[in-house]
Order: structure tokens, then C-alpha cells, then sequence
């Protein structure tokens, strides 16, 4: 350098700088290090403060001097900063030393008020050159830092390469871009043209806080608050008041500079067809009013409410079932149903408060939750309130309908769980319709028969434990000649005090238990047993088959055909001579599992049927998709062949049957004229009262010792059945 140099205004231009005389007193130093070492004041004599890392000399003015252009580590007493820097001859009587920190670790450089962005600017040549005149452990430590730094530098570059992409991303796609400081002030903003509202504004918005209409923004930022940085970018949805409400889908992420940039797309139009697809979820169509989904939603939230802040006020639980609709529906037809179903939701909302909840739960069935009722009289006085409006007359299609209805009614004070409330409030209603008064309130005697049901519950598998389950067998008959060609097993309980109880006691509670699994296991190994030894011993039970229903859980147990396939084998029955049934009602949540699991149970011999068929109204769809080998066709078919009027839909239910290949058996058959028209129907096989009701083993054992039933004369005869049950 040139003794020239301005010293002075070099020296301004770097925050640690020192400027000493020939005797080594301070003239100046940078406000870097006045700030790091106070003491650094004009006049203190540095004799014995500095001194030389590298190169290798002395700290006097001479042999400082020497080293005038040279990279040079010079260390500042007490406080044992070390600086990397050079040399600068100020006249004859100064030396000017200006440099930087010299440390390992970026950290240190903040918080000596570096950032590294101060050194993304220098040339990288004098780092290197000054690294391989460095001496001893300096220069490890100088490579360190300098490997950090280049790493943060990348990260940097990283990052406002990933700015600028996500910058052109946003202003590509978007509606709204906005930059904003850390108050909340607008710096940028731009807006598509389609949200007329904002971009009429936009300029009187810059250099101005968030306003009110825009608090969706300023919500959704002071909840990520910390959080914000230039490494991540948070997603959020929020509202912003425009005239209307209009819904955006939002990105922010905190700039390098410190700012936040905000950008939104506008999904309105999603929103609102979120909400329609929510509201159509939770609310009936035809009458608008909560589905049984919202009405359980809203019924546990408010026993939660009841139990964590307790008023002393009353909860009570309406049902209400409309008497013999399924008449109006036949007689008058389908529109005029709905037409009363809309009127009866109409009169129930008129006559509720706001806070009450009306619902429908499917058909001709509707709910009310009362909430704050001081006590159980209050919701008899709404139940027949409600009864006295729902069942005024209506003129419907010019034809005058008077609905009837029956109420059931459950209270609580929060004790109940909503199964609960459901269960009472059910049951009232039913003896409300027995009794024909129209409204009943669960009491005690209700009570006294839900805890008797919880007794058969509790019951149930210390039964199973002890065999108390017994079977008994309905006969399966050839139409053509009247043989018995096969059983279908149906389970009995044996109670020891109760004496023989049919499914309907228990089945339900066995489902609800979870042991109808394990009692359909043992069901079926009963009954495979039993009529493995009815063929063993020959005569006319060597060819019978046997049927067997299963339930929904057990179709959807893990271990269904795996037990199906042991039970064979330890029975010895033919897997041929097995029929395995199912309902409607057990494949239609998820057919193709169904599909799946029957078509692994035909892999082991046994046959399938749809039992019940015609009950659901969408049977018809599955038969083509499912594994079936066999056809049950319900009662409720098979009695239409007994009235004058023409059997249609009957016939089709066999016509179907027959073009698909399936083997046809009818069910229910009370009438020797069914029969009849049985045979016109191609149908060879059937079972019912007409024939015989279940009974027990030995009854059918004995049949078969006697060469035939008694509705046959022997194995093969062509005489009918009587006219009534055998």
C-alpha cells in the first residue's frame, strides 16, 4: 500500500480494524472491537496485548511493518480474539490491521455481528493463499470453518433457488401473492383479476396492516408463529370476509430477508360442494331433517356435556314410528308416502325449540332430543304435543290422510351411554304400539325386561360352555314324490330354568356378545356329526344333505374356512352334502370379500345358497357376482302362489332362478295348493309347516328307521302331504 492511503477511511469501511502509532498506542479501532473490548480506547498502550499467531515474529512496530501485505493471525490480549487479516502501511509512523474473526464455527461469527452473507462476497483466492502460509493448528481450523461455511452458503443458495421456484410457482397458479413483514404490514400484493373485490383494493393496501376482512390470514400466521421459516412451508385453509365468504387454500413460508410470503388459491366453489356432499351425509334427503348418523353425533355430545358439567337438568329421547305407513305406501302409492313423510318432519320441527333436534332414522321412523328439561313430565308433555300435531289430517294428491303415530320416550340425566338411550327409547315405543296408547316413557318394568335380556346376555357363554345349545331340523322335501332329501339345522336353547328357547331369544345377544362365532362353530360340528352318522347307516337317510346358516361375523371371520374344512374332515361328511347359507345382508357392505371368502368355501366341496332371497331390495344384483349354487326363495313369495291374483313377481323370482342355473328350494310352504303351484314353477324342492316344523334329532332318526317321514309313505312314495303342519 502507498503511504498515501487514506488510513482512516479505509479503516471506516471494516467493523475490526486497529490503528497504532510507533509505539504501539491505539489510534483507532473498528466498533467491532470497541464493542467487543471496551477497554480498546485511543491512547492504550498495546505493547504486551498483541501478538503474532502467524506467521512466526515478534509484535514490534519493525517487525510489524516487515510484514506489511502479508495474511497475518494477530491476537488481542486479554480477551484472546484472534483476527485474520493484513498489514496496511499508514505513513512512516502507522500501521493500519484490518481483518476479520478468526473463529471454527459460523455461530461465533453472529455473535460477533457477522453474517455469512458478508462473506459470500470476497474473492476465495486470499482465503487459500492465506491458508497455506497459515502455521500449526490454524490451519485445520481455518479449513473447518471455511467447509462450514461453504455448506451454509449452499443451504443458502438452496433456499432462494426454492424461494424463486416456489415464487413463479405461486404467481402462476394463485390468486392471491402477498409479502408481509413480521407485524403483519403489506410490502407486495397481488391479485388475480377474478377477486374484483380484493384488486380494486390492492393498492391502498400496500404499506398498511392486514385489515379486518383479510383476519383469516392474520389468525392462521400468529398460530404458526415461530414456526415460520425459510426451511418449511405451511399449508392452511381460512375464510375471508369479500361481501360473501370466500375460501381460500393457503401456503406461507418466512423469506430469507425475514418476511413472510403468503400466497392462496381460491377454492370457494370446493368448499361449498364439501359442505353440500357433509350436509347431504348427515341429513336425510327426502325430508332434509338429520340423518341417524348427525342424531348419535349430536345425542353423544350432549350426554358428554351433561357429564362434565352437570345442571341437574333432564336429557330425553324421543322415538316415533308411524303407524301402518306401509299401507298408505300400497294403497296410495310411493309419492303419496313421501309426500306425508315431509309433512310429519315439517310438524315435528313447528313444534320443537331451536335447540331441540329433530331426525329421521330410515322409513317411517323419526327421533327427538330434548335437551334442558326439568324433568321427565316435560317430555311427556312435548311427546304428546308432537303426537296431537303429527296426527291432524293432511290432504296429500287430493286424497285425506290422518298419519298415526307411536312415541317412545327415554330420560336421562347423563348416566346412560346413547346405545342406551336408543334401546329405551325403542322399547317404549313398542309398548306404546302393543298397548295403544300412543306414548309410553321407559319405566321399570322396561327396565326389569332389558335386565332379564342382559341376564340371557351374561348367560350366554357359560351356556355355550356346557352344551346347553341344542338342534333341531326342519325337513328339506322333493316336491316331485315327497322324500326327504335333506335338513336344515336350526339351534335351540336348552336353558335350565327357562326350558327350550328359540333363536329369537338369543341369536341377537350372541351377535352383540361376539360368541354367535363360536356358537356357529359348534353348530356346524353338531351338525355335520349328526348327519354324517344319519348316512353312515344307510336306507333313506344315505343320500341327505345338510344346510347350514351362517352369520355375518362369521362370514367375515379369518378362520371361517379353515374351520369349515376341519369340521369335515373330523365329522367324515361328505363336503358335497354340505349347503353353507347366507343372507342378503351379509355381503351387502362388501361384496368382493364376500366373493372371495365363498368362493374358498367352494373350494372345499361344500355349496352355497342365498337364503332369504327377496327379502333385500337389491338381492337380485348379487346373484350374478356371487358363488352361489342355490336358491332359498322367502316365504313371503312362496305365499302369493296361494291367493286367486297372479303370482308375476314370483314367477320371475323362479325364472331367474332357473336361467341362472341354480337349484331352487321354497320356503314357508303352509299350503297343499303351493305345492301345486310349486310344480307349474319347475320347483322341485321345498320346506315348511306343511311338511314339518323343526324337531329334534331323534324325531328325524326315528323317520328314517321308518323307511320315510310321515308325510311320505316310505323313501320314494308319490303321496302329498296333508293340509296341515305334520
Amino acid at each position: 500500500m502507498s503511504a498515501g492511503l487514506d488510513g482512516a477511511g479505509l479503516a471506516a469501511a471494516f467493523p475490526f480494524h486497529l490503528l497504532v502509532d510507533r509505539r504501539l498506542r491505539l489510534v483507532e479501532a473498528g466498533p467491532a472491537l470497541r464493542d467487543h473490548d471496551p477497554a480498546l480506547e485511543p491512547g492504550v498502550d498495546l505493547r504486551g496485548r498483541l501478538s503474532v499467531v502467524s506467521p512466526e515474529t515478534d509484535a514490534s512496530f519493525e517487525a510489524l511493518r516487515a510484514q506489511v501485505g502479508n495474511p497475518m493471525l494477530l491476537r488481542i490480549d486479554p480477551s484472546g480474539l484472534v483476527l485474520r487479516g493484513q498489514l496496511i502501511e499508514c505513513g512512516p509512523d502507522r500501521l493500519l490491521y484490518v481483518g476479520s474473526p478468526w473463529v471454527t464455527e459460523p455461530e461465533e461469527l453472529r455473535r460477533l455481528g457477522l453474517t455469512i452473507r458478508s462473506f459470500a462476497v470476497h474473492d476465495p483466492t486470499p482465503e487459500f493463499l492465506f491458508l497455506r502460509q497459515a502455521q500449526g493448528s490454524a490451519v485445520s481450523d481455518a479449513r473447518e470453518l471455511l467447509q462450514k461455511l461453504e455448506v451454509e452458503m449452499s443451504e443458502r443458495v438452496r433456499l432462494e433457488q426454492t424461494e424463486r421456484a416456489l415464487e413463479h410457482e405461486m404467481n402462476a397458479s394463485v390468486d392471491f401473492w402477498m409479502r408481509l413483514d413480521r407485524a403483519g404490514t403489506v410490502l407486495e400484493l397481488r391479485i388475480s383479476p377474478t377477486l374484483r373485490v380484493f384488486s380494486e383494493q390492492s393498492e391502498q393496501l400496500i404499506g398498511q396492516p392486514l385489515p379486518p376482512s383479510l383476519g383469516g390470514i392474520s389468525s392462521a400466521l400468529e398460530s404458526l408463529g415461530d414456526t415460520l421459516s425459510p426451511k418449511r412451508t405451511h399449508r392452511f385453509e381460512c375464510t375471508i370476509e369479500a361481501g360473501r365468504p370466500l375460501h381460500f387454500d393457503c401456503r406461507a413460508t418466512a423469506t430469507l430477508g425475514g418476511d413472510v410470503l403468503v400466497v392462496g388459491r381460491d377454492v370457494t366453489d370446493r368448499f361449498r360442494l364439501e359442505e353440500q356432499l357433509r350436509h347431504q351425509a348427515l341429513h336425510d334427503a327426502l325430508t332434509g331433517l338429520p340423518n341417524r348418523t348427525l342424531l348419535q353425533e349430536r345425542l353423544g355430545r350432549a350426554l358428554r356435556t351433561m357429564r362434565t358439567r352437570p345442571d341437574g337438568k333432564d336429557l330425553a329421547l324421543l322415538f316415533i314410528d308411524l303407524d301402518d305407513f306401509k299401507t298408505i305406501n300400497d294403497v296410495l302409492g310411493h309419492s303419496v308416502g313421501d309426500g306425508l313423510l315431509v309433512q310429519v318432519a315439517q310438524r315435528l320441527q313447528a313444534n320443537l325449540r331451536p335447540n331441540d333436534t329433530a331426525a329421521r332414522l330410515g322409513g317411517d321412523e323419526f327421533a327427538v332430543i330434548l335437551e334442558g328439561l326439568s324433568h321427565a313430565g316435560h317430555a311427556l308433555e312435548v311427546a304428546h304435543r308432537l303426537r296431537t300435531h303429527v296426527t291432524e289430517r293432511i290432504s296429500l294428491q287430493g286424497t285425506e290422510v290422518r298419519p298415526l303415530c307411536s312415541v317412545g320416550i327415554a330420560v336421562t340425566q347423563g348416566g346412560e351411554s346413547a346405545e342406551e338411550l336408543f334401546r329405551q327409547a325403542d322399547l317404549a315405543m313398542y309398548r306404546a304400539k302393543e298397548s295403544g296408547s300412543g306414548v309410553d316413557l321407559f319405566d321399570d318394568v322396561l327396565r326389569e325386561k332389558v335386565t332379564e335380556r342382559l341376564e340371557r346376555k351374561r348367560e350366554l357363554e357359560p351356556a355355550l360352555a356346557e352344551d346347553q345349545f341344542v338342534l333341531h331340523y326342519q325337513p328339506i322335501v322333493d316336491l316331485e314324490d315327497f322324500r326327504l332329501v335333506g335338513v336344515e339345522a336350526l339351534v335351540r336353547w336348552q336353558h335350565p330354568e327357562l326350558g327350550l328357547l328359540g333363536p329369537v331369544s338369543f341369536i341377537d345377544l350372541a351377535e352383540e356378545s361376539g360368541l354367535i362365532v363360536a356358537l356357529g362353530r359348534r353348530i356346524l360340528e353338531m351338525a355335520c356329526g349328526q348327519v354324517a352318522s344319519w348316512r353312515a347307516a344307510g336306507g333313506c337317510g344315505s343320500a341327505l344333505r345338510l344346510s347350514v346358516n351362517l352369520s355375518a361375523k362369521q362370514l367375515a371371520h379369518p378362520d371361517l374356512v379353515g374351520d369349515v374344512a376341519a369340521i369335515l374332515d373330523r365329522s367324515g361328511l361328505d363336503a358335497g352334502a354340505l349347503t353353507l347359507e347366507i343372507t342378503e345382508s351379509h355381503v351387502v357392505d362388501d361384496v368382493e370379500h364376500a366373493t372371495r371368502v365363498l368362493e374358498r368355501l367352494r373350494e372345499t366341496g361344500a355349496r352355497i345358497a342365498m337364503d332369504d332371497f327377496g327379502q333385500g331390495y337389491s338381492a337380485l344384483s348379487y346373484l350374478e357376482r356371487l358363488p352361489i349354487d342355490l336358491l332359498k326363495v322367502d316365504k313371503a313369495f312362496v305365499d302369493r302362489l296361494a291367493n286367486p291374483e297372479p303370482a308375476v313377481l314370483t314367477e320371475i323370482v323362479f325364472e331367474l332362478g332357473h336361467r341362472m342355473g341354480l337349484e331352487i328350494v321354497a320356503e314357508g310352504i303352509e299350503q297343499a295348493e303351493q305345492v301345486n303351484a310349486l310344480h307349474d314353477l319347475a320347483c322341485r324342492l321345498g320346506q315348511g309347516y306343511l311338511f314339518s316344523p323343526p324337531v329334534p334329532a331323534d324325531e328325524i332318526g326315528r323317520w328314517l328307521n321308518a323307511g320315510g317321514p310321515p308325510f311320505a309313505d316310505g323313501c320314494g312314495a308319490k303321496n302329498g302331504p296333508g293340509t296341515g303342519p305334520a
